[in-house]
């Protein structure tokens, strides 16, 4: 179930999470719940053979930026108006995404013993300000959350060191919080690799929603310094769809200018044909939040200009380097100011072989058994015996 996004938002982790429980479950009679626009793009870009005999249920889906008692009571009765076979009658139910609203509602139906929520940068909230109105608390993610896990409830982060994070400040959700690592797309990999990379003009690219917390200001400041320092030695592209917030930014300078959201296939497509990929991510969401584009770089194959975030760091340390990777944006515009593209070559091709391994690592057989073992001890025996969810 998707109860938060519509449209292209999470459909590539959709997909993939979609794509695990099928590899794990090969016999399950599956559902997938989501806006009826995300089910419309889903079935656009998933190979027949994901979505072949899946249920597709629509509705209505919502961020429920309020957490007052009628936000929890449309929430529950969504649920209910749902078949049976996506919620009373499943032995597993599989949240996308979860809002502080939907997690009471989850509770309240019954259903939290047998449903696992994907934690995303909502995690942040619970740190953030809380309402001193009683009943707003009542039912906000502080509050909402640890009612979720003591009815049974399961968390999901796709990162190791999230799980860490979260289980150090929160004690309490220690035992219900597991890492399912970010699913990829098989046909999308390694799709930028490139026979003779670095040569001609380098290609770095934005990809995503273009906003301050990605850093798309950045982005707009590198390339000004870039063209000013070393004219038509580097071309720039935003490819996706441009934030309010940063429309006011002059992107006259960019080759591709931030405008709309893309099909996946035009997205993709664009990202394969660049050198590098521009990741510039604030922990301040990020850190309890994997970055989807992070994880396209890492199955297109495609090293990134990045900031020193906690898991390009983390990767470094294991060996794994796969960035250009500065702590300020004046030690980056310093860097390739300087670059000189021939001797960058092999410390390129190492950053792909990298990447080839990172996606190796998060194969689908592989993520496939690691969901299997979070979902066992959910299962009823018979369900878990016959792999039926």
């Amino acid at each position: 179930m998707e109860p938060t996004w519509d449209g292209i938002a999470h459909l590539p982790g959709n997909l993939g999470t979609l794509r695990i429980v099928r590899t794990a479950y090969p016999d399950a009679l599956v559902s997938y719940v989501a806006g009826a626009a995300q089910i419309e793009r889903l079935r656009e870009i998933a190979p027949a053979d994901v979505i072949e005999g899946v249920h597709f249920v629509a509705w209505e889906a919502n961020q429920d930026r309020d957490t007052g008692p009628g936000d929890v009571l449309k929430s529950w009765r969504k649920l209910r108006a749902l078949p049976a076979s996506a919620t009373r009658q499943a032995d597993l139910i599989v949240m996308c995404s979860c809002t502080a609203t939907m997690f009471t509602a989850l509770a309240w139906s019954g259903l939290a013993a047998r449903s696992m929520a994907m934690l995303h940068g909502n995690a942040n909230d619970l740190a953030g300000w809380r309402s001193r109105q009683p009943l707003r608390r009542w039912f906000d993610l502080g509050s909402a959350l640890p009612r979720f896990c003591g009815r049974g409830g399961r968390l999901l982060v796709m990162e190791q060191r999230i799980a860490e994070g979260l289980s150090k400040a929160y004690p309490w959700m220690a035992g219900s919080l597991h890492c399912l690592p970010h699913p990829l797309l098989p046909e999308e990999s390694g799709l930028a690799a490139k026979s003779s990379p670095l040569s001609g003009i380098v290609q770095i690219a934005f990809a995503g929603l273009a906003t301050v917390a990605k850093g798309f200001p950045q982005f707009v400041e590198l390339q000004q310094a870039l063209d000013a320092a070393r004219p038509g030695q580097f071309a720039f592209h935003a490819v996706g769809k441009l934030h309010p917030e940063c429309a006011p930014l002059d992107q006259s300078g960019l080759a591709t200018r931030a405008a709309e959201g893309l099909p996946r296939r035009e997205f993709v497509g664009l990202l394969s044909r660049m050198d590098y990929l521009f990741v510039w991510h604030q922990d301040n969401y990020y850190g309890h939040a994997a970055s989807g584009v992070v994880y396209d770089a890492v199955n297109l194959g495609l090293p990134m200009v990045a900031r020193t975030s906690a898991q390009i760091s983390e990767w470094q340390q294991q060996g794994l380097p796969v960035a250009l990777s500065f702590d300020t944006l004046a030690a980056a515009i310093a860097a390739l100011r300087d670059l000189d593209v021939v001797a960058e070559r092999k410390r390129y091709a190492l950053q792909c072989r990298n990447l080839d391994a990172l996606r190796d690592s998060l194969s689908l057989p592989r993520l496939a058994q690691q969901f299997q073992r979070i979902a066992e001890p959910m299962l009823p025996s018979a369900a878990a015996g016959h792999r039926h969810p």
